[in-house]
């Protein structure tokens, strides 16, 4: 993903990431309830995360060793998503 936005890998890893923490914040700062569509979303983005943790572990275990993010990728993007959809299910009852 970073190679599509810069021939510079570690510029293209900055700006996807900047992309995201912006986007998580602009979340954070709106209510996405106030959102239509937004219980779709929140499942879309909590669906992508735990993919994205579940790969990051894949590839650690495939290279059998150490692979980055594999060290936040279990707390960070396994657990905050299971928790989110879990959150959002039990609102949408």
């Amino acid at each position: 993903m970073a190679g599509l936005l810069s021939s510079d890998p570690a510029f293209g890893f900055l700006a996807v990431n900047a992309a995201l923490v912006t986007l998580g914040l602009w979340c954070w700062a709106v209510p996405a309830r106030t959102l239509r569509g937004a219980a779709g979303l929140i499942l879309f983005c909590s669906v992508l995360e735990f993919v994205n943790g579940v790969n990051h572990s894949v590839l650690a275990l495939w290279r059998r060793g150490y692979f980055p993010g594999v060290i936040t990728a279990p707390p960070l993007l396994l657990v905050f998503p299971v928790r989110l959809a879990a959150l959002q299910a039990r609102s949408r009852q």
